[in-house]
């Protein structure tokens, strides 16, 4: 990672700086400094393309879920309504204090939000990616 990485984990007091959710396709969603916000990119073996990025996976911890073809649309639908809204640098400056933006928006609150459309984590993680860290939130996913 960058010093961006690095700031977000130390702010968050997380051991991760950041979260994506990635479908069976290679296609990936989060909200990102490094893209100015909320995007999809395509996880790929041999990047193309600026959409396309190689998956490092030693980098990362991959928690893989299980969703219905209907929790699956919801889902991308979710994300595809959010597309391209600014990245949430002011939640992440004034995490203690639980401030964020109403316009703008950081990778765990695109994620819990969107986990919401899915029947199994709809009540657990309704409205808590504004006030989690990425490993907070991977902790709550796996205690579900």
């Amino acid at each position: 990672g960058n010093w961006k990485d690095w700031a977000i984990a130390k702010l968050t007091s997380s051991s991760y700086s950041h979260v994506e959710c990635i479908f069976e396709d290679g296609t990936s969603w989060s909200s990102s400094p490094r893209d100015g916000g909320v995007r999809s990119i395509v996880f790929s073996d041999n990047p193309q393309s600026p959409s396309e990025r190689k998956f490092y996976d030693h980098r990362w911890h991959v928690k893989e879920l299980e969703l219905s073809q209907i929790e699956y649309n919801n889902l991308r639908r979710y994300f595809e309504s959010v597309d391209e809204r600014g990245y949430d640098w002011y939640a992440i400056f004034l995490f203690f204090f639980k401030l964020h933006s109403d316009r703008h928006i950081m990778c765990t609150e695109l994620i819990s939000e969107g986990l919401t459309f899915c029947t199994r984590y709809k009540k657990q993680l309704h409205n808590i990616g504004r006030i989690v860290s990425p490993q907070q939130l991977l902790e709550a996913v796996e205690r579900i």
